[in-house]
This record gives structure tokens, sequence and C-alpha cells, in this order.
């Protein structure tokens, strides 16, 4: 019976979480879609060049919610209800960090960012604006993969999925109206991309109203284990999140040397599918 319940819980887990990413996964479609049919080919070029960036936030904000959620679950089994706290704790003093230095990026480095990835004058102020914001949406970005992970780890997969899937539609409501009717443009292709996990934060707020909620912000100071713990069992989700953004970055490199921007938007479609199967 014992073992039929962890086979059960394993599989709600799963099928939660699976979910939950199938909602991203969608919203990242329609997101290319929307951009290519209102921005054409120089739009898709600048989302193209900006994803080896986008991989970076992400790959940071996996490897402290990875690295900070494992640990969290084994000393809730444990009872250690105050170091639980600290654990959370210093985990968004990590995403505090560092956001900074992504929003400090975007506020002054972005358009060299941008020539670096590629971008020649007809993409490189699209581009520019795309990166900028979305490097000034990095704590968004961060925090939400953080909550996420320690709200699922908390005996609560149902509220992440939920979180996942409302903020994932939203961003697809959110691309037509801005891109289309509001005519804003690649800014409005972002911000419905930074507006997305903000919803999803909003949504999880709620799971600190619940009795079972075991972890809390806490007065502490920044602890150096917990840092370590934090950064050494989330690395391998950055080196795979990165690992995508270098080998996205050789082939922009290549297909530009090679023909220019419009090869890239032929072929990304059957390229981004190949990653994904891998």
């Amino acid at each position: 019976m014992e073992q039929q319940s962890y086979i059960r819980d394993f599989a709600h887990y799963t099928i939660l979480s699976v979910l939950g990413t199938l909602g991203v996964s969608c919203y990242i479609l329609a997101d290319t879609f929307f951009i290519s049919k209102g921005l054409g080919t120089n739009g898709l070029t600048a989302l193209n060049l900006a994803i080896p960036v986008y991989n970076s936030i992400h790959g940071t904000g996996l490897m402290l919610d990875m690295g900070g959620a494992t640990r969290f679950s084994v000393c809730k089994s444990q009872k250690r209800a105050e170091e639980v706290h600290q654990i959370y704790t210093n985990t968004l003093y990590l995403v505090l960090i560092f956001s900074a230095v992504f929003v400090l990026i975007g506020l002054f480095f972005s358009l060299q960012m941008a020539i670096l990835l590629g971008a020649d004058k007809s993409v490189l102020e699209i581009t520019n604006t795309y990166l900028r914001w979305l490097l000034l949406f990095a704590p968004a970005f961060m925090l939400n993969d953080v909550l996420l992970c320690f709200v699922r780890n908390n005996s609560s997969p149902q509220l992440p999925m939920i979180a996942q899937l409302v903020g994932s539609f939203a961003n697809i409501l959110l691309d037509y109206i801005f891109i289309f009717p509001m005519g804003m443009g690649i800014f409005g292709a972002i911000l419905a991309t930074g507006l997305s996990p903000i919803i999803s934060i909003v949504i999880m707020l709620s799971h600190w109203v619940k009795k079972k909620n075991t972890f809390h912000f806490v007065k502490t100071k920044i602890m150096k284990y917990i840092v370590k713990q934090d950064l050494s069992l989330g690395f391998p989700s950055l080196i795979a999140q990165i690992s995508s953004g270098i080998a996205m970055l050789t082939f922009n490199a290549i297909i530009l040397k090679l023909a220019g921007k419009f090869l890239i938007v032929r072929i990304i479609w059957s390229y981004n599918k190949f990653l994904k199967q891998v």
C-alpha cells in the first residue's frame, strides 16, 4: 500500500508539472507566431537573437529554485522548521543579487549585447528594445521560477500548474492585444512576456494564506553553507540552459555569416523543435 501511495504521488506531481510546462510551450509558440505576423522577419530575427539571454535568465532561476527547493524538501521532511525558513530566505537573497546583475546589464549594456549577439542595422533597434526589457523583467522571471518550485515541493502541485497555465495563456492574449489592436510592436511582445511571470506570482501568493504553508521569509543573514548548497545542487540546471543558449548563439552566428537573417526565419521552427526533443 505504501509503495502504491508513492507511485500515485509521483504520477500526480509529474502530470501536473508536465501540464504546466505544456502551457509554457504554448505561449512560446504563440509569442513566436504573433511576432512573425505582426512584426515580420525583423521581429522574428530579434526574438531569435534574444533567446540565449532568456536561457541565461531562466537557467539562473532554475539553478536557484532547484538547489533551494531540493534542500528545502530534505529539511522539511526532517522537521527542521527554522532551517526551512532560512533556506527560503537565502534563496530569495540570491534571486535579488542575480536579478540586480541582469537589471544593470539591461540598463547600461543592452545595445552592446545586441551587437554582440549579431544584430545588424536593420534589427539592432528592435533587438535592443527586446533585450533591454527582457533583462529588466529578469527579477520576475527568476522569482517565478523559485516560487513555482518551492510551492510545488510544499505539497501543493496544483497551484504552480494553475499559475503557469494562467500566466501562459494571459501572455498569449496580451501578445495579441499589444501587437495588433494597440500596435505596440516589439515592446508589446516583451511586455506581454514580462507580465506572464508576474501574473503567475500573484496567483501563487494565495499559498501563503493556507495553513499548510511551511516556509516564510524571515530576518536572517546570508548563510554561506546554504548559498553553497543552492548553487551546487542547482548548477546542472544552469549548465543545461546555458548549453542551449550557446548552441543557439553559435547557430545564429553561422547562419548570419552564410545567408543573413532571412534564412534564420525559415529554419528557426525546425531547429527549436530539435532542441526540445534533445
